[in-house]
C-alpha cells in the first residue's frame, strides 16, 4: 500500500468509518466489534475509487442489512445477541457478492476486494440480509 492509499484509509477511518459506527450503534441500539484488515483492502491501481469502494462494498451493505433486520425490537435484539464480531478483509480478490459473506458462531466475515463491482451494493445487501436472517 502506497502513501496515497494510506492517506485515503486514514481519512476514511477518522471520518466516514466513525460515522458508520455511530449509525450502526443507533440502528441496533448497541455496539459490535469490528476487526478490519485495512492493509489488505487497497489496491494501488484503483486508489481513485478506494473511498467509494470502502463505503459501497463493505459498510453500506452492513448498515442497510442491519436497518432492514432491526426494523423492530425483535430484529435489534437478534442482531445484538447473535452478531458479536465483524471481520472485514480482502484475502483473495473475491469479486462475487455470493461469496462475500460467511457467518459462523457470532462472527460475520466479509471478504471482498475493494475495487470490483462497486455498484452492486443492493445485491450484496440482499445476500447479507438473507444470510443473517437465516442465522439469527
Amino acid at each position: 500500500m502506497g502513501l496515497a492509499e494510506r492517506r485515503i484509509i486514514k481519512t476514511y477511518q477518522e471520518g466516514k468509518y466513525q460515522d458508520f459506527l455511530s449509525e450502526i450503534k443507533d440502528v441496533i441500539g448497541g455496539e459490535i466489534e469490528f476487526d478490519i484488515d485495512w492493509n489488505s483492502l487497497p489496491n494501488e491501481k484503483y486508489s481513485k475509487s478506494l473511498e467509494e469502494g470502502l463505503t459501497e462494498i463493505y459498510f453500506k451493505p452492513i448498515l442497510n442489512s442491519f436497518k432492514s433486520i432491526a426494523e423492530d425490537d425483535m430484529g435489534k435484539e437478534a442482531i445484538k445477541e447473535s452478531v458479536k464480531k465483524i471481520i472485514i478483509k480482502d484475502e483473495n480478490d473475491n469479486a462475487y457478492a455470493s461469496q462475500t459473506y460467511k457467518f459462523n458462531e457470532g462472527t460475520l466475515i466479509v471478504n471482498h476486494c475493494s475495487y470490483t463491482n462497486i455498484g452492486n451494493t443492493d445485491e450484496r445487501t440482499k445476500i447479507l440480509t438473507k444470510l443473517l436472517e437465516s442465522n439469527l
